[in-house]
């Protein structure tokens, strides 16, 4: 079921080189994450401009729209919103357009770099939980009895085991795996 099975001593002097994966891992996954934060933002303003501006638009072109009733949930929507009250130009769909292909960039840069860690890390043997907490589990076999043995990046050591079957809820203390093989 598993390419490799780790004894006790193999997974810890493997922990060093997988923890600094997890390490790099995140520190450059939460800077590529905060740019995208950005970029998200900075796309959601554009559009907002750009859809209030192509309301008005439409308004000015529909003779059967009701301007008064238009007109307050128009301003309405800009208090709510603070996007400037105008028409579109050509600027505005050139700056939506560079926002959206910037926004797909990084988005497909941090997808790109996400399946890199995951392969690295993987690669390793371990299978890998979550990323973020660096919850890993390195399998395992006594005989006939199959079990990961668990750790995490706020473990100093690997001190806990579970079965296959299991997930982090049914990890055990290391010293009772003698009573199951």
């Amino acid at each position: 079921m598993f390419p490799k099975f780790f004894t006790l001593e193999e997974a810890r002097a493997a922990l060093p080189v997988i923890k600094e994966f997890l390490l790099a891992a995140n520190s450059e996954l939460e800077i590529l994450a905060e740019d995208l934060i950005e970029a998200n933002e900075r796309f959601d303003r554009i559009e907002k401009r750009l859809t209030h501006a192509n309301i008005i638009g439409v308004a000015t072109r529909d003779s059967t729209l009701d301007w008064s009733k238009a007109d307050e949930l128009f301003e309405r929507e800009v208090k709510r919103s603070g996007a400037l009250h105008h028409t579109p130009h050509e600027e505005d769909e050139e700056r939506f357009s560079e926002a959206a292909h910037s926004l797909a960039d990084l988005q497909n840069n941090y997808l790109i770099r996400l399946n890199y860690w995951l392969d690295k890390i993987n690669e390793q043997g371990v299978v890998l939980r979550d990323l973020r907490t660096g919850l890993l589990d390195f399998p395992a076999r006594e005989g006939s009895l199959e079990y990961f043995l668990c750790w995490r990046l706020s473990d100093s050591d690997i001190t806990t085991w579970h079965p296959v079957n299991e997930g982090f809820a049914g990890r055990k203390p290391l010293s009772v795996l003698i009573e199951y093989t």
